[in-house]
Order: C-alpha cells, then structure tokens, then sequence
C-alpha cells in the first residue's frame, strides 16, 4: 500500500536541521529552524526518496506509516 503518513517524532532527539532529509527528498521536507513535512504531498511518489531520508537521518527522527 505504500507511505500514506510522514511525520517527526521529537518524543527523544530534537531536529538538527541538517537538511539531509530535504537533500533526498525536497518535495516532501523543508529545513528552516528545523525540519518539517510538506502537507498535501503524495507520498507514493517519493518512496525511495522518503526511505533515503529516514535511514540518513543522523537523529532518526523521521517516522512513517
């Protein structure tokens, strides 16, 4: 079925706002003071992107469902 949410979870580390995550998917994250998830994306269409991102995050903060 695919990604159909993606959200921060700061419940333990805090964003460092690296951008890494806007570096392999900038359709779906933007990095000002810290990361936040573009709404209304269809996340489907950046799978790979969105799994890229997670797995570099340096605080795994990235969450999806």
């Amino acid at each position: 079925m695919g990604i159909q949410k993606v959200w921060k979870d700061e419940s333990e580390r805090a964003c460092i706002a690296c951008g890494i995550c806007k570096a392999y998917a900038p359709a779906v994250f933007r990095v000002i003071d810290r990361m936040i998830v573009m709404p209304g994306v269809d996340y489907s269409l950046y799978e790979h992107n969105i799994m890229q991102a997670l797995e570099n995050c340096p605080t795994r903060i990235i969450r999806i469902s």
